[in-house]
């Protein structure tokens, strides 16, 4: 057994993973990022995530950070649709261990965000967008932003037929929408049409005359 391991080839020792080495490589994954060497990348991120599991676990913080730079090289690189299970590992590790206003939640959210809407998995893509308008809130509270998203929510409720989520959407644009433009602008309007025009749908007559007549609507509801 002693002279098999002494004649083991020494390449084999080289492969074996220490802190030193992923240092080393985690360094070098890094400078590829910086210069946008996206094919680089991927060969030093995947390399690197091996180490650091090895040697770790998935839920360090440095791990993590590897699986998001991964993430951005496969998006980069026009490879995200086929590392799309590595993509949303990336998003769902990060934000549970490092927090959903972590700035590698916030790229890995960017991109696993677009990934769903292009598979048009929509009802996977709420929840993210649903963290968009938290995370805003909690961080800069851009209120234009908020309502950009309030609007894709409204939307992807919609064309997932999760209606009961519709009102209460509707009246938080309307009430954003006034606050920033006024309601005398064609957006507010939109947005006060489509909850009455719910509110007749829904055979909800004493909610729609009180709310069409509340915004002088003009609107009828022929069934009621």
């Amino acid at each position: 057994m002693l002279i098999y391991f002494f004649c083991l080839p020494s390449a084999l020792f080289a492969e074996e993973w220490s802190e030193a080495r992923l240092h080393s490589i985690t360094l070098a994954l890094e400078s590829a990022v910086k210069q946008k060497h996206w094919e680089q990348a991927i060969d030093l991120g995947e390399s690197t995530l091996v180490g650091c599991l090895t040697l770790r676990t998935e839920q360090d913080p440095g791990c993590i950070a590897i699986m998001v730079k991964n993430a951005v090289a496969y998006y980069k690189s026009g490879l995200s649709q086929t590392h799309f299970k590595q993509i949303a590992r990336a998003y769902r590790q990060s934000s549970s261990v490092l927090g959903a206003e972590h700035f590698s939640t916030f790229n890995a959210r960017e991109i696993y965000y677009q990934l769903l809407m292009e598979r048009e998995r929509y009802k996977e893509a709420i929840p993210l967008v649903i963290e968009y308008i938290d995370v805003e809130k909690a961080t800069n509270n851009d209120e234009y932003k908020i309502l950009d998203r309030l609007i894709q929510l409204y939307g992807l409720y919609q064309v997932t037929e999760q209606y009961e989520h519709g009102e209460p959407t509707l009246l938080r644009m309307l009430h954003l929408t006034e606050k920033l433009l006024g309601t005398d602008d064609q957006d507010y309007k939109r947005i006060a049409l489509t909850l009455a025009e719910l509110y007749c749908r829904q055979k909800r007559y004493h909610e729609f005359f009180s709310f069409a007549g509340k915004h002088k609507l003009g609107l009828r509801c022929p069934s009621s």
